[in-house]
């Protein structure tokens, strides 16, 4: 994983990696 734009989502219970640059 890169530290670099690297978000921790958390919906629903659910994490997920998800960023825009």
């Amino acid at each position: 994983l890169m530290s670099m734009g690297a978000c921790l989502i958390d919906v629903n219970g659910v994490v997920r990696i998800d960023c825009q640059e």
